[in-house]
């Protein structure tokens, strides 16, 4: 099948350019016109606000059918239109045939067709699937073409070949992402957006931190942004106006900390305070937020403007309320996302009268592309060139950021040309702002210093063999250990957190560390424990509460075994929570006490393997919270391993 390129659009863009509404009949230099667009369909871009998928999970779950690719933007205006909600579900399940499914569909398709959000699936079937139209005739046979589009490398050739994407910023968590095509900023709303204790006990236990006052939880998210640094995120994001409005205003330390207060000593089941309540507390949050983004160099994307889903309060979506903000934090480079729709005229104003506020058109094209060609006009003549991101997503699927793509080069190359052809840019004006607006504005606002003009498609030679063995192992995702036995939960014999001194029951030598046996009990307080036969995640994440259940203040064993084809030095990389001992062989070759988050290759540490079976036993300590396990990567670049699915145990000293 024929998939259109970003490059192939030139043609198609200059037709459009000769008649375009809104140029004067009189072009005194074509050549000009031309040759703007054809360089602005030649750039690279940077993608400044995406939310796809990862490549793993959506092969694993590809959108199975052509409604996916309504959802989640068209499928607001199509029950707008007045489908019935509980159709969608119909429509989207696999289970019934297709042509029903359709017979559903067809009705509300016909009222949307007309919206921006409408159109991104029509640009998806044309230059994607080579269907022309999305119709009673085409849509089986669309349904067929995409189910035979999802093989290993598709995100690279939809985004990377086809919309000449460089680079996107994502807003999905720290996922592992592929570093050659995306970073990542964090959204903190969590932390934010807190309005019950039952809320607090859930944050005390993630981030392994008790709340018990308002320092309590400013550590809380102090932990949380410098997990988020370490993780390599390139911005801080929030997305208040869902829940809330935009008004931030200054408040006083001990007046939020007595708001805390009443939230904290609300009973379980107990109604949440009340939005007006609970702002000011919020609102110190969220200055302290924008503390810890000078701390950390970070800029701060902020949600502005016309809302996902439906029934959404507009109102709280102006950022006329973020100027205390902008105030407070001069040295803060704030985003606001999708050109604040409806409330262009007043993101004019913010980002003219501000250094450190920049404008966002991310998804603005879907949203209405005339609002965003004559706000584009408005704003490249009120705004610094510096300051406009002039593309962004905001979709799940690749082949929605594709269209969101043409449609931003079609608006774009429009308003530069009209632009140019009135007198206002020069040539050199008009290339310059369009690389400005497409990519290197994106570059500068989120520090990606290392993107060169073509990026490119392997993957950086780093020397030491080390690290090329373990960025291998996470490519290949290789090297995880799944098959264990697990032991516990014994006492940490401990009611009192410190991060510093271990607990007993960390220091005491249990059973397990005397020997394993697979099928014999083991007696322990009065308790009879087993060997339990554990399997950790595709993720590599063994799981102790869900083998052995959500002890806090306890201790859990786990065991494994490794045949290796000789004597050799082996490289372990592993993460737990919370502290970890590992004996390799009946030897201690790791002893880390502490409160922390599992992550996966946190930690790697060397170790001898003999010829033949290898026992490895770790212990892990759980003070509370809902996270207790391991991860374990064994790098293994010789082929020399084998990872056994059954074991037979041993004896310390054997």
């Amino acid at each position: 099948m024929k998939i259109t390129s970003f490059a192939a659009g030139v043609p198609l863009m200059l037709a459009m350019l000769a008649g375009g509404e809104g140029l004067r009949a009189e072009q005194p230099d074509s050549s000009a016109a031309a040759a703007l667009a054809s360089y602005i369909q030649s750039l690279r871009l940077i993608d400044v606000h995406e939310h796809l998928y990862i490549e793993q999970d959506y092969r694993k779950n590809p959108p199975d059918n052509i409604f996916a690719l309504f959802y989640p933007s068209a499928y607001d205006d199509l029950i707008s239109a007045g489908m019935p909600e509980p159709d969608w579900q119909i429509i989207m399940n696999p289970a019934f045939p297709l042509s029903d499914r359709w017979a559903l569909f067809a009705p509300y398709w016909q009222r949307i067709r007309n919206t921006g959000f409408g159109h991104i699936p029509l640009i998806i079937a044309k230059d994607l699937y080579g269907i022309d139209d999305i119709n009673d005739s085409t849509y089986a046979e669309l349904n067929r073409r995409m189910a035979a589009c999802h093989e290993p490398g598709w995100y690279r050739r939809v985004l990377r070949d086809n919309a000449g994407i460089e680079m996107i910023v994502e807003d999905m968590g720290s996922l592992e992402f592929d570093r050659s095509l995306f970073r990542h900023v964090l959204k903190f709303d969590h932390l934010l957006n807190v309005r019950s204790s039952a809320q607090l006990e859930i944050l005390s236990s993630v981030y392994h931190h008790p709340v018990a006052g308002l320092d309590d939880y400013l550590a809380v998210i102090d932990r949380a942004v410098a997990d988020g640094v370490r993780h390599g995120m390139v911005g801080i994001k929030m997305a208040l106006a869902y829940e809330r409005s935009l008004q931030v205003d200054r408040v006083a330390k001990e007046s939020a900390e007595e708001i805390l207060q009443k939230v904290l000593q609300q009973q379980n089941g107990s109604p949440d305070l009340p939005a007006g309540e609970i702002k000011p507390l919020q609102d110190y949050l969220i200055f302290h937020l924008c503390g810890l983004a000078v701390k950390h160099n970070m800029p701060v994307q902020i949600h502005t403007g016309f809302q996902a889903w439906l029934r959404n309060d507009i109102r709280q979506a102006d950022p006329i309320g973020l100027i205390p903000l902008f105030q407070a934090f001069p040295g803060v480079r704030f985003s606001l996302l999708h050109g604040s729709y409806p409330y262009g005229d007043h993101l004019a104003v913010l980002a003219k009268q501000y250094p450190n506020v920049y404008i966002d058109l991310s998804w603005l094209y879907a949203i209405s592309p005339s609002f965003a060609e004559r706000y584009l006009h408005e704003w490249i003549e009120t705004i610094p060139g510096n300051k406009i991101m002039a593309f962004g997503g905001d979709y799940f699927y690749p082949e929605q950021s594709y269209a969101e793509s043409k449609i931003a080069r079609k608006v774009i190359t429009k308003v530069l040309v009209t632009k140019m052809e009135a007198g206002y840019l020069s040539y050199e004006s008009a290339t310059f702002l369009a690389a400005a607006l497409l990519r290197d504005n994106g570059i500068r606002f989120f520090g990606l210093k290392k993107i060169t003009p073509e990026f490119p498609d392997k993957p950086v030679i780093v020397s030491d063999p080390v690290i090329r063995e373990l960025v291998k192992s996470r490519e290949e995702n290789s090297g995880l250990v799944t098959h264990w036995l697990a032991a516990g939960p014994f006492d940490l014999k401990a009611n009192v957190l410190n991060q510093v001194t271990p607990p007993p029951g960390f220091l005491e030598s249990y059973a397990p560390e005397r020997s394993v046996d697979p099928v014999s009990q083991i007696s322990q307080d009065g308790a009879i424990l087993s060997w339990l036969p554990a399997r950790a995640d595709a993720r590599g994440y063994l799981d102790f509460t869900k083998v052995l259940g959500n002890y806090g203040r306890s201790i859990g064993y786990a065991y494994t075994e490794i045949i290796s084809s000789d004597d050799r030095q082996v490289v372990m990389a592993f993460g737990s929570s919370d502290g970890l001992k590992i004996w390799v062989n009946g030897m201690l070759v790791h002893d880390r006490h502490g409160l922390h988050k599992a992550r996966r290759d946190d930690v790697l540490i060397s170790v001898p393997f003999r010829s033949g079976t290898n026992h490895l036993l770790f212990k892990v300590e759980h003070f509370v919270g809902v996270d207790w396990g391991l991860y374990l990567r064994v790098l293994d670049p010789d082929k020399a391993l084998t990872f056994k699915k059954t074991f037979t145990g041993f004896r310390a000293g054997a």
